[in-house]
């Protein structure tokens, strides 16, 4: 049971000064009703409900700088008593109270008791109570206290029913018990009233008696005499009954010795058994001060690593936070106890994870899991040590390890903390995500709603963990092209965010950015460009620590312009995002070797290759000195290089790149992921530049027999491979081939997008310009016209595929009459 210097450390405004004056005086005047509480919710003294810390000092002064007594004060108090109103809502002082009392225990909301004073809770308005840490579901889903009066009441009486409130929900009592409490005490205090007037009542009627007695002796005298003789005789019949009644309490004294020495032995057994318990007790109460030390430790070390890289911090060095992280490596070693060490290594590993730095932090993750290995292997940090290590080499697309240590983490969590822990669901998708990225997406699907099952039975639908799951659900459903089950599952993580995160939080904006993915996919770039503007606008409002994502917003809308044909926008975007980057993470860092892999992508599509390749080498040499060879985001650079080979004409470069790239995926993904039948798929495509038709065709095959494996025969991704074949079989003049084969990727394509669509209007062209060579000229221009329509309302008018198709269409009805021409596929 957790023991703190104060129950109660009391934040408010200091215009509620009266209101918080109230309640500090009635908790210390409330006598807590110990047989009725829970241990883990009693003060420390057992018997009021304090101490109550409220600090009285300005709280409304410009900068908040709180004093050591203040931080000793939040970090030892068992509850954050707030007094919610406009005032509080809108001082600095209180939300800084707020933030780091959450920080010094574990962002555990239960701890925080609201009571609103004035205003409302959730308006968003003038009149919202509630500071914005409070605006949460952990918080609004609650009955919160309130001192408000109601209707034809006093404002006393609203206090008092706000005071009985606060003490149901700090004791865990309903209210029937805090008020027979309430009553009992008063009652106690009537009864030491009642007491002293019967007391002066006996001493009143004494001294009355002793004032009558005088004239009542000579009378009782006079009367002795007569009476002498009956009492004699009555004297002697009690002294027989006494006799009697000596023999029978004897008796019973004796009985009563017999109980005395039972009830004597069961006291003894009953003290040694309380001898246990407290000694019990006592061991509990070392482990969670050890527990609660190792915390502070551990957010001490980190503070170290973080304050000398933030420039917000006073004394910051300017270094970067890789340096910093680097600088305290050598510390960890040396840190005791073992669960400090392994929990620091832990917490450093996703840091060097997330900035790229996989060889130490997989060391580091299994440095923690030896650790617990060696001293308590079920415990749930061991499973923590098993994810992260498990997250390292997902990241590295090492997916069979990082599969292998999250299913470890899994087994481990479902033994010690139950299948519908916050920590077990977490690990649920956690395997979903690894799956989804091997192209197991029925497994993964499995993964996923049996988190999304377990998290809406415990916490319910409107939770933010609930919208996570929901999100990746819906990646797993774009991947499979099923785009109308996937936005259902991204405006129901949308909504539940916007309800419980409000608008202007990370989570949100990525909500409206993966909307706008889906969007992509479907060729639906009007409403994909609408939902990214949302996310965008949004992000701009948010504090400087934001920019990152703001950055990664830019990046999605340049790259949705280049897919548009609209490449001097999309140029402007990545340009953007690379002046964010830099400045912020550094030349070498992995988010910069991507804003130069895309502003190459840009410049290849506009035929600038010089251009391209010098930002493709730059990408390059980040990557291979961060990440190495092996790293499948390597392999697409050496893809994206190849391609750019390929199109200025040198092939066997473009080979040369091209098998780099799929020897990588091959051993890093499997010959199952996407991105392996992507590499059989390009090097194919160099083949049949080549004119080397049958081996082009032989590795169209192996990417087609995988994608069908994998992904089945209406993925849009079949549709593309089956489009690939056919322009080889085009190429070999083998027009029938390759008319069956552009049809089969037509069909796929309409019934997965719909007839509105770029990739549809493709395979429209495509048919017309076989139907074309073959002599079926009416019907050539027939589906001609169709690919020229579609693209004409799908694609802004600037797109080059527009002017490819009508420039083929024209050509086709200039030569209706004429010998057969050449028009160009697509």
């Amino acid at each position: 049971m957790e023991r703190y210097k104060y129950y109660v450390y009391m934040s408010y405004s200091r215009k509620d000064g009266r209101a918080a004056a109230f309640l500090r005086r009635q908790l210390g005047r409330f006598r807590v009703p110990a047989q009725l509480v829970s241990p883990e919710y009693l003060p420390p003294d057992l018997e009021f409900a304090g101490p109550v810390f409220c600090d009285r000092r300005d709280r409304e002064s410009a900068e908040y700088a709180a004093g050591e007594d203040i931080l000793d004060a939040l970090t030892n108090s068992r509850y954050l008593l707030v007094i919610c109103s406009p005032n509080a809502a809108n001082s600095l002082w209180v939300h800084k109270e707020i933030e780091y009392f959450l920080s010094a225990h574990d962002n555990d909301f239960s701890r925080v008791v609201p009571v609103i004073l004035d205003g409302r809770a959730g308006s968003g308005g003038e009149d919202e109570c509630l500071p914005p840490l409070l605006r949460t579901h952990a918080i609004t889903s609650r009955d919160l206290p309130t001192m408000l009066p109601d209707e034809g009441e006093r404002r006393k009486d609203g206090w008092e029913n706000g005071f009985i409130q606060v003490l149901g929900a700090m004791l865990h009592l309903d209210r029937q018990k805090i008020t027979a409490a309430i009553g009992r005490e008063r009652f106690r205090r009537m009864r030491v009233c009642a007491d002293i007037g019967i007391v002066a009542a006996l001493v009143f009627a004494a001294f009355a008696v002793w004032t009558l007695r005088i004239g009542w002796t000579t009378a009782r005298k006079a009367r002795r005499a007569v009476a002498g003789k009956t009492q004699a005789l009555q004297s002697a019949e009690q002294a027989r009954r006494e006799r009697a009644l000596a023999e029978q309490n004897a008796e019973q004294a004796r009985k009563n010795e017999l109980e005395a020495k039972q009830n004597a032995l069961l006291a003894i057994a009953r003290s040694r058994e309380a001898g246990v318990q407290k000694m019990r007790a006592e061991e509990g109460k070392r482990e969670a001060g050890r527990q609660a030390e190792i915390a502070q430790k551990s957010l001490d070390f980190l503070r170290s690593v973080f304050d000398p890289a933030d420039p917000a911090k006073k004394g910051g060095s300017g270094q970067t936070l890789q340096e910093t992280v680097r600088a305290k490596l050598p510390e960890i070693p040396k840190l005791t106890p073992w669960q400090l060490r392994a929990s620091v290594s832990i917490s450093t590993a996703i840091i060097l994870g997330n900035l790229g730095e996989y060889a130490p932090a997989l060391q580091l993750g299994r440095e923690a899991l030896e650790l617990h290995e060696a001293h308590d292997p079920k415990n749930p940090e061991a499973a923590a040590a098993c994810t992260c290590i498990g997250s390292v080499y997902s990241q590295q697309g090492k997916f069979d390890e990082a599969l292998k240590f999250h299913r470890r983490a899994l087994a481990i969590r479902l033994e010690r903390l139950g299948p519908s822990h916050p920590e077990t669901i977490r690990s649920y998708c956690a395997i979903g995500s690894v799956c989804e990225a091997q192209g197991k997406f029925d497994e993964a699907l499995k993964f996923y709603r049996k988190a999304l099952e377990t998290a809406v039975a415990e916490r319910g639908e409107p939770d933010p963990e609930t919208a996570g799951i929901c999100s990746g659900i819906a990646s797993v459903c774009t991947a499979q092209g099923k785009f109308d089950e996937a936005l259902k599952f991204h405006r129901r993580a949308l909504a539940i965010r916007l309800k419980t995160l409000g608008e202007q939080h990370p989570d949100t904006i990525a909500s409206f950015c993966s909307i706008a993915a889906v969007y992509v996919e479907e060729g639906k770039f009007d409403e994909a460009l609408e939902s990214y503007r949302t996310a965008l606008a949004t992000a701009e409002k948010m504090p400087e620590y934001f920019r990152p994502e703001t950055a990664r917003i830019y990046n999605s809308i340049g790259t949705l312009c280049a897919t548009r044909g609209e490449f001097d926008e999309a140029l402007k975007f990545h340009k953007k995002v690379l002046e964010i980057r830099v400045p912020l993470l550094g030349e070498y860092h992995l988010d910069t070797a991507r804003s130069y892999n895309n502003i190459a992508l840009v410049y290849s599509k506009q035929g600038k290759f010089d251009e391209a390749l010098k930002f493709y080498k730059r990408a390059l040499g980040i990557w291979l000195e961060k990440s190495g060879e092996l790293d499948p985001a390597t392999a697409r650079i050496y893809n994206n290089i190849a391609a750019v080979f390929a199109a200025q004409g040198q092939f066997d470069a473009a080979l040369k790149f091209h098998r780099k790239a799929l020897k990588i995926r091959s051993q890093t993904l499997g010959e199952l992921h996407a991105d392996t039948v992507t590499s059989y798929n390009n090097i194919a495509s160099v083949y049949a530049a080549q004119g080397r038709f049958d081996d082009a065709l032989e590795f169209h095959r192996k990417a087609l027999a995988i994608t069908l494996k994998t992904l089945g025969e209406q993925h849009p991704s079949t549709a593309s491979i089956y489009n690939d074949v056919a322009l080889v079989y085009s190429r070999q003049n083998k027009l029938g081939e390759a008319l069956r084969f552009h049809r089969k990727a037509l069909a796929n394509r309409a019934a997965k997008f719909g007839t509105f669509h770029q990739d549809t209007a493709a395979s429209y062209n495509n048919i017309a310009v076989i139907l074309w060579k073959m002599g079926n000229r009416k019907e050539a221009l027939e589906n001609m016209e169709k690919a020229v329509s579609i693209v004409r309302k799908v694609l802004p008018p600037t797109h080059p595929q527009i002017k490819l198709y009508e420039n083929n269409l024209t050509g086709m009805r200039e030569r209706l009459s004429e010998a057969p021409a050449e028009a160009a596929a697509d």
